[in-house]
């Protein structure tokens, strides 16, 4: 079954895998708006955090950029708005996380994430598993 990984999750392979990530990901989803999470979580944890260096940062982008060429991008405006939002209220997510949750419901596909309260709300719709089940 083919997954959507979203930013945390995508993250966590690049970490664990390197460049052996790309083989994990290869031909999977992932929504358009994953680069923007992930880059910021990087931002985060350099900037505001100092918990990577520029270098780490700099390296996890170079990977995070081959890894968005080798998925299949869904666009959030394809999607139908009132059903993401639907979503948010009934789970009280973010939109950005309903939009992950929408979007494999209605693709059909494997939620992968390693937020945790992502994937208990996503339980209630769809497949879910984490990163470290690939």
């Amino acid at each position: 079954m083919p997954y959507l990984l979203d930013a945390s999750a995508l993250l966590n392979i690049i970490i664990s895998r390197g460049q052996k990530a790309l083989d994990v990901v290869r031909g999977h989803f992932v929504l358009d708006l994953t680069s923007y999470e992930a880059g910021n979580t990087l931002w985060r944890l350099s900037v505001l955090q100092n918990k990577l260096t520029i270098e780490a940062v700099d390296s996890t982008l170079g990977v995070l950029t081959k890894l968005m060429e080798q998925t299949k991008e869904m666009n959030v405006r394809n999607m139908d708005l009132v059903s993401i939002m639907n979503v948010a209220r009934n789970e009280r997510t973010t939109f950005y996380d309903s939009a992950y949750i929408a979007a494999a419901k209605d693709r059909k596909l494997t939620l992968v994430t390693d937020d945790g309260r992502l994937s208990k709300a996503a339980s209630k719709y769809v497949e879910v598993r984490g990163s470290s089940e690939l």
